[in-house]
């Protein structure tokens, strides 16, 4: 006999009986290089990673915000040179005419608009590739056992 199938003809997943672990774990913005990885629902892994490589790059924005909006405003340059007006660039030449408070807040949120624009973020190169994989590595899927 096949197995069972969903409405759209892929195999339904066993179910799994032990589920009372906590999905999602409140994320740490002290410690990015901590020696224990945070375990989040697989489909949160890439939007926690991204969460907290931003709560890096709002410390640059602190520290220094020249530099750092600069760096952002000649990658949307670039970028647009290379791919044209796309509406993420446009969006984000919006936002960094903002204050840098207004900019960090935004960075914080927990808003589905504050997701897409980290989604989105041209901040790439702001933090070193090292500190950065040691963040992507600190963030990995719970167990599907």
């Amino acid at each position: 006999m096949p197995p069972a199938t969903t409405q759209s003809g892929y195999p339904q997943k066993e179910q799994q009986t032990k589920r009372n672990t906590k999905l999602w774990t409140k994320l740490s913005t002290n410690n990015p290089k901590q020696k224990t990885p945070q375990c989040v629902a697989p489909h949160k892994v890439t939007a926690t990673r991204i969460y907290l490589l931003h709560q890096q790059i709002i410390q640059q924005l602190r520290e220094n915000p020249a530099d750092t909006l600069d760096i952002a405003r000649k990658n949307i340059t670039r970028w647009k040179k290379r791919n044209g007006d796309w509406q993420a660039y446009l969006d984000w030449e919006e936002i960094l005419k903002q204050p840098v408070d207004q900019i960090i807040q935004l960075l914080e949120s927990d808003t589905d608009q504050a997701a897409l624009a980290r989604s989105n973020s041209p901040f790439a190169g702001i933090i070193p590739p090292s500190q950065r994989w040691s963040i992507i590595q600190s963030v990995q899927p719970l167990s599907q056992a």
